[in-house]
């Protein structure tokens, strides 16, 4: 459950929808399937589950979460930009 920014360095409370951006992540138990190691039954025998973060208006204009090596991570928009 969401309960606050998910900027570990910001504390506003989750209230309603209507204010930041909820972002929904697939999230590997075992992150070294997704890197494509190991045989496929070992890829259909990793665990995913979906996670909701929330991003207040503020952190939202300038983060966003996104998944690196199966883990959830807060970056800078400018930082994900800068990669295409």
């Amino acid at each position: 459950m969401v309960s606050k920014c998910a900027n570990p360095n910001c504390l506003v409370p989750f209230l309603h929808l209507g204010k930041g951006t909820l972002f929904f992540c697939q999230i590997s138990s075992d992150p070294e399937t997704l890197g494509g190691k190991g045989s496929m039954s070992s890829v259909r025998k990793s665990a995913h589950r979906l996670e909701t973060f929330w991003l207040c208006e503020h952190c939202a204009s300038r983060l966003m979460v996104q998944i690196v090596r199966g883990k959830a991570e807060i970056v800078t928009r400018d930082a994900v930009q800068g990669l295409n």
